[in-house]
């Protein structure tokens, strides 16, 4: 009688744990996914905004001498390296424990642009003055500060991923 009344409830028990069992692999899958997702688009970012500000600071290393539309690229790459890195959901906190944002604002520092409020239009009527008559931008120290924060920024997500 047992058997009979037991075979299938047992198969219906075992339906639904095969099912919770499914959809938990699913929804791994799909975060590690969004995390891959999400490591792509931030090294790629930063590297396109690091390339657009090192580009400039080469061809005019001096404020003084930047124009508006210059000074507005540069400026942009900044902040467009800064919202990608803080618009992140589901490696943010992994950012912040590593300071990945405070890395990014290093390499800000050696562009040597002061900090305007963002959204902030300048031409060159009202940019802020040099600070100095001569640029210390050096382009050495700009490509290993970023080798080393790309570095961190692969190896961070290379044990996200567990890869």
């Amino acid at each position: 009688m047992w058997s009979v009344v037991g075979s299938p409830f047992m198969a219906l028990f075992g339906v639904v744990v095969g099912w919770l069992l499914s959809a938990r692999t699913q929804q791994k899958g799909w975060e590690k996914n969004s995390k891959k997702e999400e490591w792509r688009e931030l090294r790629s970012t930063l590297e396109r905004c690091q390339q657009k500000i090192k580009s400039v600071k080469v061809a005019v290393p001096n404020l003084g001498d930047m124009s508006g539309e210059a000074y507005d690229e540069v400026r942009e790459a900044e902040l467009e390296g800064a919202r990608v890195i803080q618009d992140r959901l589901f490696i943010l906190e992994l950012l912040q424990n590593n300071k990945v944002k405070e890395d990014w604002d290093e390499i800000q520092k050696l562009a040597e642009l002061p900090g305007p409020s963002p959204g902030m239009v300048y031409d060159k009527s009202n940019m802020p003055p040099a600070k100095t008559a001569q640029s210390t931008f050096s382009v050495t120290t700009f490509n290993a500060r970023w080798v080393a924060m790309h570095s961190k920024l692969v190896n961070l997500a290379r044990k996200d991923l567990g890869l």
